[in-house]
């Protein structure tokens, strides 16, 4: 199995984990939130692909954000989706330091937070998930 096909099992197999813990009592589908560091890199491209395709075999819906390496753009996004209702989020931060005020605003709300191929340097993430 490639590196890359492991990447988007374990990520998938915690979003969804992470998902069911949440949505175990919902009555309304479940919003995930998802913020890539860049939407140009065909990694990541997939990655979107195999959580979009996740999310629909639990009737689940993404707002997914590009913050385009941008770390200001990123904490934007992120906290426009809490704002929206997110009860997940999956994040690739864009800078590992830079996120840390937005990974404990999310964990402060009891928002679920995974960390997905590079770490944000704060230790609210549920989970840190790196590429195998």
């Amino acid at each position: 199995m490639n590196k890359m096909l492991k990447t988007l099992l374990a990520t998938t197999f915690i979003a969804g984990s992470a998902c069911a813990a949440v949505n175990a009592q919902a009555a309304e589908p479940l919003k995930i939130g998802v913020s890539f560091q860049e939407m140009n890199n065909p990694y990541f491209v997939t990655m979107k692909d195999a959580l979009q395709d996740a999310a629909k075999s639990i009737g689940a819906t993404l707002v997914i954000s590009d913050a385009h390496h941008d770390v200001s753009k990123q904490v934007s996004d992120i906290e426009d989706m809490v704002q929206q209702g997110v009860q997940v989020v999956l994040i690739n931060p864009t800078d590992s330091v830079g996120v840390a005020s937005i990974v404990k605003t999310v964990h402060d709300k009891n928002i679920p937070i995974v960390s997905v191929d590079a770490q944000a340097n704060a230790d609210r993430c549920i989970c840190r998930f790196q590429e195998l």
